[in-house]
């Protein structure tokens, strides 16, 4: 490493660690972006960067901290929000919600479509309406997997040969 680089590496470390002690104060990304003197990417940038060096006992104290403010804030409106106050019950569920994801207590949600539920034909339709570009209720994600297919030829031959469709049908040059 150069003295060139070796300045700038240290330059940016310097600013990483001024960027996560300015956050840990309580300045928004806007804040530390202005005192640091570069853009909010690059203050989320560094912030981000410098707390995954971070090691384990340091980042569960700055988690317990942040843990901390929320129940601060959150004793700050809770009695507003017992007593019916709309604005603060909205605050409280906000504070809930940050508190979970950063204590990772959000469960993934899970989908699941009985199989005796499920209209292959009725699918297989709709994905090829969405293809030729007709709207479909709750398809949005059907034009991905269309050009997937099509992308893989019409599986005539091959063990996917449930579809009936071949590639020029789903192109829609019927």
């Amino acid at each position: 490493m150069n003295n060139q680089t070796a300045a700038t590496a240290i330059q940016r470390a310097d600013r990483r660690a001024q960027a996560v002690h300015l956050r840990r104060e309580g300045l928004t990304l806007r804040e530390v972006a202005d005192r640091l003197g570069v853009s909010v990417y690059t203050a989320w940038n560094d912030i981000q960067t410098a707390v995954r060096d971070i090691p384990k006992e340091e980042a569960d104290l700055l988690r317990q901290q942040e843990a901390d403010r929320l129940d601060n804030l959150q004793r700050a409106v809770w009695d507003d929000a017992i007593a019916g106050d709309l604005h603060a019950v909205d605050r409280v569920l906000k504070i809930i919600e940050r508190r979970c994801r950063l204590l990772g207590l959000d469960a993934p949600t899970r989908i699941e479509y009985p199989a005796a539920d499920l209209d292959l034909d009725a699918a297989v339709r709709d994905l090829v309406a969405a293809a030729r570009g007709k709207t479909v209720e709750g398809g949005g994600w059907a034009v991905d997997v269309v050009a997937g297919a099509l992308e893989r030829g019409s599986g005539r031959g091959r063990d996917e040969d449930f579809i009936d469709y071949t590639a020029d049908e789903l192109k829609g040059e019927d």
